[in-house]
């Protein structure tokens, strides 16, 4: 293990609520399991090598910003089978993270997904740039 990371992850963003509370019941309690299961991995200082081999911790293929970057894991029922993904916006030398996106893979749907995933991010991106205006 690497240092302690003192990452403060958010998982508020009502459009990722509502992508995983689509999954079902079942599939949502288990991929929020797995996202609980990589911030503590994460914040107790897992090594990024162990981070990929875990949980296929990967930035995804996309037109990076300047003030964020996008990473994913495979969550979910069968992980292993790679079919649930979870983005999450890593902001502030990464000592701040939003969850912005979960999807099922299918078909050859993840670069849709991972637009998605950007456009959702640069949303967040924009409300907490406001909110730190006004503070």
């Amino acid at each position: 293990m690497s240092s302690v990371r003192s990452t403060t992850f958010n998982r508020n963003e009502p459009k990722f609520q509502k992508a995983v509370k689509d999954f079902g019941h079942v599939s949502a309690a288990k991929v929020l399991s797995d996202i609980d299961d990589f911030e503590f991995d994460w914040r107790h200082g897992m090594e990024d090598d162990q981070l990929r081999a875990s949980y296929k911790f990967k930035e995804p293929h996309y037109e990076h910003r300047p003030y964020y970057r996008l990473f994913q894991i495979r969550v979910g029922p069968n992980r292993r089978n790679l079919s649930y993904r979870a983005i999450m916006m890593f902001y502030d030398k990464q000592l701040r993270a939003h969850w912005v996106h979960a999807f099922k893979k299918e078909n050859d749907n993840e670069p849709q997904e991972i637009l998605l995933a950007v456009m959702r991010a640069d949303e967040c991106w924009h409300k907490i740039t406001k909110t730190r205006r006004t503070q």
